[in-house]
């Protein structure tokens, strides 16, 4: 039993580990896709002088 433990307390953890990469990429990458067709244009027009001055 102490054996059965040990193999899936790994297994449970390597898993809760996927399970905060997955979240973290998500929560990294969904904001870059989300505001990737609006933040290209003012940050090209910005420091150009565009609609900021």
């Amino acid at each position: 039993m102490i054996t059965g433990l040990h193999l899936a307390f790994p297994a449970f953890a390597f898993h809760l580990h996927l399970l905060q990469i997955g979240i973290s990429v998500d929560v990294q990458f969904r904001p870059a896709v989300v505001f990737s067709p609006y933040e290209p244009r003012p940050a090209l027009s910005g420091p150009g002088g565009g609609p900021t001055g």
